[in-house]
């Protein structure tokens, strides 16, 4: 398994992962056919994460994008020390430690680049991720009530923290 930061010219890999992902997952933020996204806008966005700003990893199994995690920072002087997350793997790929793999890989850069908490949230029906965020040194912060709209359903979702020594 290698992880690596994405380059401009993996933008039609990660858009097709995110396809991917939306149809897989009902844990992801998009339904399947609503990501409207691009092949080209995909990569100005990769293309625009200055170092300072975020970063998204990519995970490859025999140089297939199975997984990412992706980091925005604060976007103001109060808050750039705080790194928001998303992770998503696919899957038949789930299951292997690849989500650990990713969470440390990223940990490793926030630290590298200043910042001191990362944070993301997590449906509350979605044990697996909630397990592995709390393994991983995340702590629930607070609960975000009917944060979430599926198939005619409100779900809540977690807030959780981690502060980075």
């Amino acid at each position: 398994m290698e992880i690596r930061a994405l380059k401009k010219t993996d933008s039609k890999e990660y858009l097709a992962l995110m396809l991917r992902l939306d149809e897989e997952s009902e844990f992801m933020m998009y339904e399947p056919g609503e990501r409207k996204t691009t092949a080209e806008q995909m990569e100005c966005k990769i293309e625009s994460l200055d170092s300072s700003e975020g970063i998204i990893l990519g995970a490859f199994d025999s140089g297939n994008l199975v997984g990412f995690v992706s980091l925005g920072r604060g976007f103001a002087n109060r808050i750039k020390h705080i790194g928001y997350i998303v992770i998503g793997i696919v899957l038949e790929a789930s299951g292997k430690g690849l989500g650990t793999m990713l969470l440390n890989s990223i940990e490793r850069w926030a630290s590298e680049h200043s910042i001191k908490k990362l944070e993301l949230s997590v449906m509350v029906h979605n044990e697996k991720a909630h397990n592995l965020y709390l393994k991983s040194g995340f702590v629930d912060e607070g609960v975000k009530r009917k944060s979430i709209h599926i198939n005619g359903k409100f779900y809540d979702e977690y807030y959780m923290g981690k502060v980075i020594p």
